[in-house]
């Protein structure tokens, strides 16, 4: 990726998703920790082999898959961001939470037992992604007060349903994409990229017209 591209400051990130811990919570009721410390172990050390330059946690729903994969990452030498979801179905216009599902609420929360039980310095960003694009505000807002390192934001665009395959991606504007992203930028956070229903025409748009540095008083 980074020869294809022709730029040597590009950074490779390896992704973990839980859906081998969810899965295990759905089929047994409790995910087995031996295994997925054997599982993270392998993964993240294939990463780190590979070349992948910082190891990213992404969609993280459940605290305690959280602290084994960021434990299992961190082992590995690389740059770890924890990427956690808040998202809500909205159906007959109330909003319901459906992730963080352990513990049920806020993502804020989520990430200050992560920390908790993890060690200082293993993580060294924390991200609100694949979560609708007017969530993002209140995600920040529960994790800031939990979290004194660079922020990331990437989000997806699109409606969840009960029907497969779960999650529709819908068409955003890059322009009105990137107007929000100004918004996050403006409160402090460094990392943005996009997630479901976010395409290259939005990362173009994102490059053509963020700052490119956080205001000072914003600085994290």
């Amino acid at each position: 990726a980074r020869e294809n591209i022709g730029d040597g400051d590009v950074v490779v990130a390896g992704a973990l998703f839980p859906g081998h811990a969810n899965q295990q919570m759905e089929d047994d009721g409790e995910p087995d920790p031996a295994i997925l410390d054997a599982d993270l172990d392998e993964q993240t050390t294939i990463m780190a082999e590979a070349g992948a330059d910082l190891a990213v946690l992404e969609m993280i729903t459940t605290t305690h898959w959280g602290r084994l994969a960021t434990n299992a990452a961190a082992d590995t030498g690389l740059p770890v961001w924890l990427g956690v979801s808040q998202v809500f179905l909205r159906w007959d216009g109330a909003p319901d939470f459906i992730v963080p599902y352990d513990p049920p609420g806020d993502a804020g929360e989520q990430v200050r037992l992560i920390l908790q039980g993890v060690p200082e310095g293993a993580v060294e960003a924390v991200a609100v992604m694949h979560t609708e694009i007017e969530d993002v505000p209140t995600a920040l807002d529960g994790i800031e007060p939990h979290w004194n390192g660079p922020l990331g934001s990437y989000p997806h665009f699109g409606r969840h349903q009960a029907e497969p395959p779960g999650f529709v991606s819908l068409p955003i504007d890059p322009a009105d994409f990137a107007a929000s992203a100004r918004e996050w930028v403006h409160r402090g956070v460094q990392i943005i990229g996009g997630c479901c229903g976010i395409g290259p025409e939005h990362i173009k748009a994102l490059k053509e017209e963020l700052p490119t540095h956080i205001p000072e008083s914003t600085r994290r």
